[in-house]
């Protein structure tokens, strides 16, 4: 009898949460941390303002979303991650860059989709895919 994988979108890392990071947890998280729920997420609510929102998928330490947001701040960013580091380097990111426009799920990025986004109610999906410790292909067709 086969039992059926339930899809996700990430693989636990470890990693180590810094003090800073820690702080900024604690401190910035509040504001800043999207509650998961099985339920349609009210944009206008969250961000306090209506405004094209990209869906960002697996930010890692969040260095590229936080330089993104930054030159981006017409528009809002909800950033799914799992890994407790990155999202606690983000929410530091966010408090030292005076960022307002970033929303951050710390859950899985498959459950989000298929539960809290309506269809069409993403103006944009950046989906980050991690290198490190994985084989690329190196050979070419000649």
């Amino acid at each position: 009898m086969s039992h059926p994988r339930n899809i996700r979108s990430f693989v636990r890392r470890t990693g180590r949460t810094t003090a800073g990071q820690a702080k900024a947890f604690e401190d910035v998280g509040p504001k800043f941390l999207q509650p998961y729920t099985a339920a349609p997420l009210d944009f206008a609510a969250a961000y306090g303002r209506v405004a094209p929102t990209i869906l960002e998928i697996g930010f890692g330490m969040g260095e590229a979303t936080a330089h993104i947001a930054a030159l981006m701040p017409e528009k809002n960013f909800l950033c799914c991650e799992v890994h407790t580091p990155g999202v606690s380097a983000l929410l530091k990111r966010i408090a030292e860059q005076s960022l307002t426009n970033i929303r951050i799920l710390q859950h899985d990025a498959v459950e989000v989709i298929d539960h809290m986004l309506p269809l069409a109610s993403v103006d944009g999906v950046h989906i980050f895919s991690p290198t490190r410790g994985t084989k690329r292909n190196t050979t070419s067709a000649a």
